[in-house]
């Protein structure tokens, strides 16, 4: 799996991921694992690698984007 799986998290991490008030996450990975984490605060810094995830965000293949979990912020800047 490439990325973070709250199911496979360390007693330790977890606990911090739970308390966290925000959570920055990188990578498309991440992304793909975490979105539909919707009760946590989490944004994500990526680019987009594969038509799934660039029809999910409704950006082009080599977008680089930064979105919340909520949808709640989209910036992307596509690739030159």
């Amino acid at each position: 799996v490439p990325g973070a799986l709250p199911s496979e998290f360390s007693e330790e991490f977890s606990s911090i991921y739970e308390s966290a008030d925000v959570i920055i996450s990188k990578g498309q990975g991440n992304f793909e694992c975490l979105d539909e984490e919707t009760d946590k605060n989490i944004y994500f810094a990526l680019a987009i690698k594969c038509p799934p995830v660039a029809e999910r965000l409704g950006s082009p293949i080599g977008s680089f984007v930064f979105v919340s979990a909520k949808n709640e912020a989209f910036i992307y800047k596509p690739r030159t």
